[in-house]
């Protein structure tokens, strides 16, 4: 049965007149203690009827304490405020009944299922009351307003914590804003990142070296897991997806992703997690549905081949991506790009060359550098980053240590091969699927590249870069000067170029299909690429 909008207005002028007569009573407690005093001060509201009961105890303390003196009196007053207290209580109920109506739609709105509507009934009938004691009708807001607004927040509280999102701890997050504030300063005072390292980050936001790679680990993975999954109290621990999974969305597809989704798997060795939902906390984790997460679309991909392409390099790339991830590729002669339609592919990958320019023709070169402003993705390997360096070709930034002061006479080294240390920027794209900061590349010659001059632009990112000395090699033959001259260089590098982007590799990172560790960022490059904001 509704109640009617002045039957609402009634119980609440009878309910704010108990409130007023609870006022005096309390006004005769509040000489005898120090406590009641301070309960004085505080406004006759609704929100001061959960102290009743403290009171009460203080005055039966208070009498046992002062023996006889004023008995009479100080039981009189308890009687007051307990028949106070009573008709209170009496009001509350009334209320909650009157404004119960407004819970059942506010939970079926947030549930999914009749079963999690009856757990969120229960939590907003709890807002509900919160809303009851804590309503001030001085300040002028409807009841049935601030009611709705707990209601809600209790809702949500409870949808929160039944949710499929496992969120980093506290002290986690706390300090990754300390690194994030400790970046910024630096940076007001650098004009590039080379200025300041690790341990500098580490002195001006008081977290050791340690301490800073292991947050920027735990913010590189993408908290998310069914219910189901989750062991309480730590037994087995969390079962966390890293950054980089693909989402598969059921209600965007017909049955058969079901059976498609399961055939990969078995195919690949893929392993597949369900969730419930795909919202997610506060916090650094987006939604499965917020811009943060790509959608991505299908590529047309071609391989350049022939005049001026290293063939082993150009039978790496090809055998990575038809072969081993069975991903079709079309290979595209050099000297017929210049009378070849290009625009069909959104993505042309460049493998170790030398004199492509000239193998391409200018009319060829000049395809490519409208093709990549109008929207393509480039991807250069090795020596083929030297095209996209050519001002006469696509021109990007990127610099060559040999050309500033300090390489401009140094004699080239190059490494016979080894295996190097790569840190990799975990927050961007390009590196989505590594658990670790730090990446083991193979390094086979004498490039060294190192970031563009001036300040940091949103345009242009080093994604990889080699470590310090002392980390550097993991194992192989390098040449004193090249541990020297590696660190802080340029391995993985992009730039916009006008509508499309520049992916360059400083070395080879498909070396005889047997490189696996780089295949994810090889990967990332060719199959995200064009769909990356």
């Amino acid at each position: 049965m509704r109640l009617s909008t002045n039957i609402y207005e009634n119980i609440l002028t009878s309910f704010l007149k108990e409130a007023k007569d609870y006022c005096l009573a309390r006004d005769q407690l509040a000489a005898l203690t120090l406590r009641i005093q301070r309960d004085r001060r505080r406004k006759p509201l609704i929100a001061d009827m959960k102290h009743i009961g403290d009171l009460i105890d203080d005055v039966q303390l208070l009498e046992m304490s002062v023996g006889c003196v004023r008995t009479n009196e100080l039981y009189g007053t308890v009687r007051i405020v307990k028949g106070i207290v009573d008709r209170v209580r009496m009001r509350q109920d009334n209320i909650l009944k009157a404004y119960l109506r407004l819970v059942p739609k506010l939970a079926r709105h947030a549930a999914e299922s009749e079963v999690e509507a009856l757990d969120f009934f229960q939590s907003g009938s709890l807002g509900l009351a919160t809303a009851i004691s804590r309503y001030n009708v001085r300040k002028g807001a409807h009841f049935h307003t601030f009611a709705q607004v707990w209601i809600r927040q209790r809702i949500l509280g409870s949808r929160k914590h039944s949710s499929p999102i496992i969120r980093l701890p506290n002290s986690v997050l706390e300090n990754y804003q300390k690194i994030r504030a400790a970046e910024r300063r630096l940076q007001e005072v650098a004009a590039t990142r080379d200025t300041y390292t690790d341990a500098d980050l580490a002195e001006e936001s008081g977290l050791s070296i340690r301490s800073i790679k292991n947050v920027r680990q735990k913010m590189q993975q993408a908290h998310v897991v069914h219910l189901s999954t989750v062991t309480p109290d730590g037994e087995s621990g969390y079962d966390f997806i890293p950054s980089g999974t693909v989402v598969v969305r059921i209600g965007q597809n017909d049955e058969s992703v079901h059976e498609a989704v399961r055939t990969l798997a078995d195919r690949f060795g893929l392993r597949v997690t369900t969730v419930a939902t795909g919202l997610a906390d506060p916090g650094p984790f987006p939604s499965l549905g917020s811009a943060d997460v790509l959608p991505v679309r299908k590529s047309e991909i071609a391989i350049l081949a022939e005049d001026g392409i290293q063939g082993y390099s150009f039978g790496y790339a090809w055998h990575t991506l038809d072969r081993q991830y069975q991903i079709p590729t079309t290979v595209l002669r050099t000297r017929s790009v210049s009378g070849t339609p290009i625009d069909r592919f959104d993505v042309i990958v460049i493998p170790a060359a030398s004199g492509l320019p000239a193998a391409l023709d200018s009319a060829g070169v000049d395809r490519i550098r409208r093709w990549v402003r109008d929207g393509g993705t480039l991807i250069t390997i090795g020596s083929g980053t030297e095209f996209a360096r050519d001002s006469t070709a696509i021109g990007i930034h990127l610099g060559s240590w040999y050309e500033t002061d300090a390489g401009e006479n140094a004699r080239a080294f190059d490494v016979p091969g080894a295996i190097v240390r790569v840190e990799l920027d975990p927050e961007y794209w390009l590196a989505a699927g590594y658990r670790e900061t730090t990446f083991p590349a193979l390094v086979n010659g004498a490039r060294l590249y190192v970031p563009p001059e001036g300040p940091p632009s949103a345009d242009r990112r080093v994604v990889g870069r080699y470590v310090p000395r002392d980390s550097l090699l993991i194992s192989g033959h390098v040449w004193d000067e090249s541990l020297d001259r590696l660190p802080g260089k340029v391995f993985l590098y992009e730039e916009r170029v006008g509508a499309g982007r520049v992916i360059a590799f400083a070395e080879e990172v498909n070396w005889r299909s047997y490189w696996r560790g780089a295949n994810r960022l090889f990967l990332n490059a060719v199959v995200i690429g064009p769909s990356a904001q």
